[in-house]
């Protein structure tokens, strides 16, 4: 049996902010809305966000349970 989980955004992002990323992007409205709704809404956000230097990323091994 699957279990289906349903995402419900505390805010709802601005529908024409949204549009706007998912067009100037090429990316779909899903992520754009979910980009805006966690505040990323800006190309530098954005960009900054989707283009993380490794640098940057923590370690995955302090991570629960990434020993297993």
């Amino acid at each position: 049996m699957t279990i289906r989980k349903k995402w419900i955004l505390k805010t709802q992002p601005d529908r024409d902010a949204v549009k706007d990323i998912s067009k100037k992007r090429g990316i779909s409205l899903l992520l754009s809305s979910v980009l805006c709704a966690r505040g990323i809404d800006t190309e530098e956000k954005i960009d900054a966000f989707l283009n993380v230097s490794k640098q940057k990323l923590g370690d995955p091994m302090t991570m629960k349970d990434m020993d297993k």
